[in-house]
């Protein structure tokens, strides 16, 4: 059987569809960690792939955006003691490259971008399916985790069920005082953290890149900035 990947739900469709020029005001904005802001996916899956096969297994289908014990459950259905040492152990090895080795998905826009949105009076967070620790510790690396007022991870006590499921996302706004969610926006790739953020009530922006998922819409952060803050002649173009 093939690997098959997660693709963008048909419910979000209608909140990426909004003009450019659009006069669209967001009192937070929301980024997903894995494959928004961080390239780690890949690492995520290689080290899966090397766990399962040292068992005998192989990946059944890759859905991102999930979080790590529920990745390794649709991979080992069938055996909770196997399923339960496959995440230890591939949390053991994943972690410490993903610190190392992981790099932001677009180095030069994503800093200007944070400015632009932080200038604006406008909240940032980080909505992650990945530990809290994790994804605190690879923005330290970048050095952008400044911009960010919040992170609620994976791991959090608060979130009772993660993505697809909008625990993370009405946890995120509450925790910056927004309690009109839909003055918020998510970026959001994976069809699990879009379908999350549009059952939060969220406006969502479905960020993919370079030469992935061309069937999709393509949304680069120069494009994303453009959206939430609502002017299409931006200086992201100067």
């Amino acid at each position: 059987m093939q690997p098959r990947s997660s693709q963008p739900s048909d419910l979000a469709k209608p909140s990426w569809s909004a003009s450019l020029s659009e006069e669209i005001e967001f009192d937070a904005v929301f980024f997903d960690f894995d494959g928004v802001l961080i390239v780690s996916e890949p690492i995520w899956w290689t080290v899966i792939e090397e766990v399962l096969g040292e068992r005998g297994r192989a990946i059944r289908v890759r859905v991102n955006g999930l979080k790590l014990s529920e990745a390794i459950r649709l991979q080992v259905p069938d055996n909770e003691e196997l399923a339960a040492w496959a995440e230890d152990e591939v949390r053991k090895r994943a972690v410490p490259r993903i610190k190392d080795e992981s790099q932001l998905t677009d180095e030069e826009w994503i800093p200007r971008v944070l400015d632009q949105i932080s200038e604006k009076g406008i909240k940032i967070g980080v909505v992650s399916s990945s530990d809290w620790d994790l994804v605190h510790d690879v923005l330290t690396r970048q050095n952008i985790l400044g911009y960010f007022s919040e992170i609620v991870g994976g791991d959090d006590k608060h979130v009772k069920k993660g993505k697809p499921a909008p625990d993370a996302y009405k946890v995120a706004a509450r925790r910056v005082g927004v309690s009109d969610r839909s003055r918020c926006c998510a970026v959001e790739d994976s069809a699990s953290g879009i379908e999350a953020a549009v059952a939060a009530g969220m406006y969502v922006v479905q960020f993919v890149m370079k030469d992935d998922r061309a069937d999709s819409l393509a949304v680069s952060f120069p494009d994303a900035g453009r959206i939430i803050l609502g002017d299409a002649e931006l200086r992201l173009d100067t």
